[in-house]
């Protein structure tokens, strides 16, 4: 296992963001928000336009707070166990909160945690590229079960990596 790394998110130095496949930085945070928008918008999932509005609020701030360096180590980032030409980091929320509908169709309230992967390029210092954005599930019981489907996301922003690094992930500025 590999020792905790630090995230340049949490460097209190600026960051430059981008969203894989995304040239622009500005448009690779909105690219990103809506990642994780996706993430956790399952069909059981109810949006009002306040709720929407305050959860897309929490997951930009988190990412402006990444670009400033200011995220906690392990609270809001944490490095992942994978060797590659970069390190791959996670970007973390918990306890956020959704409405679903339950077998009835009544509304309950419930937290869920989101995860949105990134590399942090050693070729490009102060530079993360978003991967991949998540639900975190974690099941009752569980038997190993939340790790195995976690490490199947993380197997998801890996091939990413791999399948876009050689290109820059297409963001030029890099």
């Amino acid at each position: 296992m590999i020792g905790e790394r630090s995230s340049v998110c949490s460097g209190l130095a600026p960051v430059r963001f981008y969203w894989h496949g995304c040239p622009s930085s500005q448009q690779g945070v909105e690219e990103a928000v809506e990642a994780l928008m996706c993430a956790v918008d399952t069909g059981a999932r109810v949006w009002t336009p306040f709720t929407e509005s305050i959860t897309v609020g929490i997951f930009r701030q988190r990412i402006k707070d990444a670009m400033a360096g200011r995220l906690e180590p392990v609270d809001h980032v944490k490095s992942l166990d994978r060797v590659l030409q970069s390190d791959l980091f996670e970007i973390r929320w918990q306890n956020v909160e959704v409405v679903e509908r339950d077998l009835t169709g009544h509304q309950v309230a419930k937290r869920v945690h989101v995860r949105l992967i990134h590399c942090e390029p050693q070729t490009f210092p102060h530079a993360v590229v978003g991967l991949h954005a998540h639900e975190k599930v974690v099941f009752p019981g569980d038997n190993g079960r939340t790790r195995e489907a976690q490490q199947r996301d993380i197997g998801k922003a890996v091939a990413i990596y791999g399948d876009e690094a050689r290109l820059r992930w297409a963001i030029y500025q890099l």
